[in-house]
């Protein structure tokens, strides 16, 4: 009896063992290059195309992006820290997707020339589970070309890119100003013609006293 137990209880761990082992977290992404045609100026932000990021895997997992280079390019390399990626984190459940838009923000001094790297997704956090593979990760393929420009209109395109992406917002900090201005120049002609009205009235008052 026991011995009969004992294998009724080895068969179920051993039915039990495919769960674990075809267990595994995967990612792909829906483009495959992002060629931005235009060229680029410094001190200017850039919203990329979107990439989207699939969980190919068979677990739910959370993911992020992130730039990527080839240490043994030809193509000048960008900085890491020139990209931001909305949403930063996000969960997928298998078979699932998200959109990511990638942020570029151009430095107002840089080397102008032709840009080459990978905007790579990747699982979070991996972990050596059955089959799972650590590391796992899936990357598109990014170009773009800076042009030359002084640093007086690297600042400016700065400013315009920041101006931009704080939409409406600037748009009523700039009313704000403008009526405080308003407000100011027409409180200051009040009071000035206030003045010249009240010295005018006792220049009369005076003048009538001598008469």
């Amino acid at each position: 009896m026991k011995r009969f137990l004992a294998g009724v209880l080895a068969g179920l761990w051993l039915l039990a063992i495919p769960a674990t082992v075809f267990a595994s977290i995967g990612v792909g992404v829906g483009t495959g290059i992002i060629d931005v045609s235009d060229k680029l100026r410094a001190g200017g932000i850039y919203n990329l195309p979107a990439v989207v990021v699939y969980n190919t895997g068979t677990e739910t997992a959370t993911y992020s992006m992130s730039l990527t280079l080839n240490e043994t390019q030809e193509q000048l390399k960008p900085n890491p820290a020139w990209f931001s990626f909305s949403p930063i984190e996000f969960q997928l459940e298998p078979g699932r997707s998200q959109t990511v838009t990638p942020t570029l923000s151009l430095p107002v001094r840089i080397e102008p020339g032709s840009y080459y790297g990978y905007l790579e997704a990747h699982p979070v956090e991996t972990t050596e589970q059955g089959t799972t593979r650590v590391g796992v990760a899936a990357a598109t393929i990014l170009r773009f070309d800076v042009e030359a420009s002084n640093l007086f209109w690297a600042i400016l395109y700065r400013i315009r890119s920041l101006y931009r992406q704080a939409e409406p917002w600037s748009h009523v900090a700039v009313g704000v100003v403008v009526l405080t201005i308003v407000l100011l120049v027409i409180n200051k002609w009040v009071i000035n013609f206030k003045a010249a009205w009240l010295a005018g009235r006792q220049n009369r008052h005076r003048k009538k006293e001598k008469n």
